[in-house]
């Protein structure tokens, strides 16, 4: 990361930096890592189509060192959406991380909220004990 890049966040296990319009998410641990691959693999799963879940994601891609680049959205707070913009999915979004991206409602923290991430998990050979405990059902 260098002096041209901003710290914006630090979750429990990614560091979020941002340079212009763009955003990277640094891996801090192990579930930092498998959540970058999550959000990678299912943006170029469901590209600008929302998940089986509904949800609409951030364009993003996975760069060879681990680190997660990540359009910029303008962050949005779900209440004060008006009702043709409230769906289902948004309130679900953990901490409610939902962004506005060409105009168009997104998500941009989304690797918990992938069905497809306990599958992808056993593929891959790696475990998140956080998700497995906290979030797949």
């Amino acid at each position: 990361i260098d002096s041209k890049c901003e710290n914006i966040g630090c979750g429990a296990f990614r560091d979020t930096y941002e340079r212009g319009r763009i955003v990277i998410k640094v891996p801090m641990n192990k579930d930092g890592v498998i959540d970058n691959r999550v959000e990678a693999a299912a943006y170029r799963l469901y590209k600008n189509s929302p998940t089986d879940r509904g949800i609409s994601l951030a364009p993003c891609r996975l760069l060879s060192n681990g680190c997660l680049m990540m359009v910029h959205v303008d962050s949005v707070y779900f209440y004060d959406l008006d009702e043709p913009h409230k769906t289902h999915w948004l309130n679900k979004i953990e901490g409610n991380q939902i962004g506005k991206y060409r105009s168009k409602i997104v998500a941009y923290d989304y690797a918990l909220n992938v069905s497809e991430r306990f599958d992808w998990e056993e593929e891959w050979g790696v475990e998140s004990q956080v998700y497995r405990n906290s979030y797949h059902n």
